[in-house]
């Protein structure tokens, strides 16, 4: 008999997996946080686990030699450089959350096989940088899932020494050392599991300048948005390039000869003046000060619960919707309390999405005080799962719609399906846009949800089983089209043939897949059953080209 989790714990078992080849993979530490603590497991041989835990909200991620847990980056608000504090700490964030309310089986964590990624950072004389900190960021568009536990940032050892731990991919390589007679360096690389591969990084001296950000008593600001503009005065131009610590200070740096202005733009406050840098190579600036003046809110309010408790550290967002008006970010601060400055007067929509709260709404003319964002609540969404009897699944919100009003959400949450069926709790009171992944099998899918209520929403995922498939392509006259090519794509690798003289063909694709046959006739156009049966006897007859596609010469 198996042990029984202790009184009050709740028990919750899965399997690790491969992403690629579905095999287990086992003596790997499975880990669940919550925020504040960690427990962990290591699995079995065959891959299991077991882990009794209280009933909370968790991020599950596996530890292992050669594998990593992975997730889609999250669009940062603020870019900002890594901080050499948090080399190597799990990025919690990244992982969708599963709230575990009850004991659960069938939980099962995938992981990618791994490459590293090492080198050393030198100066242009050759010497070597310690402290460096090297970044890799995926250099085909950026959002390439990134390594739940950190490892895609390093820290130089005295020799001047990194790796990187990374799933299979190129990546855009870029080293900073902000301390040392060099400013940046980058170079591209191409990791492969399992192996090694080597690069040296040249920092190259470029311009630095440092310093931090003030209010006009003299304290110091508390975050916010470090700006760059072309004018040394005014508004026009300007855009973020950083962050601003939790202590006003700054960072920047740049291999580009130009003339620039900087500005500093912190949370409830105006921006500061800014200051113009001439910057060469080699060019220095130490202890710049910024001062932010002192002045009135043109728009102010609070971000609150349905029952009025503050919603702390909440994200507005103002959308300018009249001519002249301009849109702003900002951040409520612990009690919920926010404010927005140098704002042009005009029409404006103010919103807040705050995953675990909800969304709020509201048209204001500014200048405007005491403007409440009160979010209703949230509610539920369940219903059946075709194609997925057991396992787990992961809801991302995409946009959440109020009215006429299309906000921009980043909610991942991971949902255990039960003989089909599954149920999707603490959902924003707003129009879903929702994206369900399992494995590679993806759906897009919409739901209204209402504060309090449950949203019934079936899910209807191809079986992605190998399905037999064979038929004849003909052009518009029905006669047989020899040699046009009939290829299938979806969830798998997808498969290609060519039809014989009769036009007959024959491959094995899979459930739900696209079906595409190109010939000298045109093309035509199929897609296989969600949950199919062999498919036999398919005649694709190919209509003209809307636009003939280029000859071989072109």
């Amino acid at each position: 008999m198996p042990p029984q989790p202790d009184r009050g714990l709740l028990e919750v078992s899965g399997r690790v997996i491969d992403r690629a080849t579905r095999a287990p993979v086992g003596d790997v530490e499975v880990v669940f946080a919550d925020g504040a603590s960690e427990a962990s497991v290591v699995a079995s041989q065959d891959g299991r686990y077991r882990l009794a835990l209280p009933a909370g909200r968790y991020r599950a991620f596996v530890r292992g030699d050669g594998v990593m847990s992975t997730a889609p980056p999250v669009a940062e608000r603020v870019p900002a450089r890594p901080d050499p504090d948090l080399v190597g700490a799990p990025r919690l964030e990244l992982v969708p959350a599963l709230a575990l309310v009850e004991s659960i089986d069938g939980v099962d964590l995938e992981v990618e096989r791994v490459g590293r990624l090492r080198g050393r950072v030198v100066d242009r004389a050759g010497q070597v940088v310690a402290g460096a900190i090297v970044r890799a960021v995926s250099a085909d568009d950026g959002d390439a899932a990134r390594p739940v536990l950190g490892s895609d940032v390093a820290e130089t050892d005295a020799a001047g020494r990194f790796e990187l731990e990374l799933a299979a991919a190129t990546y855009a390589v870029e080293a900073s050392a902000d301390h040392a007679a060099g400013a940046r360096a980058a170079a591209a690389a191409t990791v492969v599991a399992g192996a090694a591969t080597d690069v040296d990084l040249v920092l190259e001296a470029g311009c630095l300048i440092a310093g931090r950000a003030v209010r006009a008593d003299g304290r110091p600001v508390t975050g916010g948005t470090l700006e760059r503009g072309d004018e040394a005065d005014g508004r026009d131009g300007f855009f973020s390039i950083g962050a601003l610590a939790s202590d006003g200070s700054f960072v920047w740096s740049t291999t580009e000869p130009t003339t620039l202005s900087l500005r500093a733009w912190p949370w409830a406050s105006p921006p500061s003046a800014a200051q113009r840098f001439e910057c060469g190579d080699g060019e220095r600036y130490a202890d710049v000060v910024l001062v932010v003046p002192d002045a009135s809110p043109d728009l102010s309010g609070r971000v609150v619960t349905a029952d009025g408790r503050p919603v702390p550290f909440a994200f507005v967002d103002i959308r300018g919707e009249s001519p002249g008006a301009e849109s702003q970010q900002e951040r409520a601060d612990a009690d919920g309390a926010w404010a927005v400055y140098a704002l042009p007067a005009g029409a404006y929509r103010v919103a807040s999405v705050v995953d675990g709260a909800g969304v709020a709404v509201a048209h204001v003319a500014a200048p405007a005080q005491d403007v409440e964002l009160r979010m209703p609540g949230e509610g539920a969404v369940q219903g059946e799962v075709r194609g997925i009897s057991d396992g787990l699944v992961t809801f991302t919100v995409v946009a959440c719609s109020v009215g006429d009003d299309v906000l921009d959400a980043s909610m991942r949450r991971a949902v255990r399906v039960t003989d089909g069926r599954y149920r999707l709790d603490a959902a924003p009171a707003c129009h879903l846009s929702l994206q369900v992944e399992r494995g590679d099998l993806r759906l897009f899918v919409e739901a209204a949800v209402t504060p309090g209520g449950v949203t019934r929403l079936d899910l209807d995922f191809p079986d992605d089983q190998p399905v037999s498939v064979r038929g004849v392509v003909v052009d518009a006259a029905g006669r047989p089209a020899g040699g046009a090519t009939v290829s299938a794509s979806g969830s798998g690798d997808g498969a290609t043939t060519e039809t014989d003289a009769a036009g007959r063909f024959a491959l094995v694709a899979r459930s739900g897949d696209a079906l595409v046959a190109e010939g000298a006739g045109g093309v035509a156009r199929a897609a296989l059953a969600r949950h199919g049966a062999p498919a036999a006897d398919l005649v694709l007859t190919l209509e003209p080209w809307a636009t003939p596609p280029p000859s071989d010469g072109d």
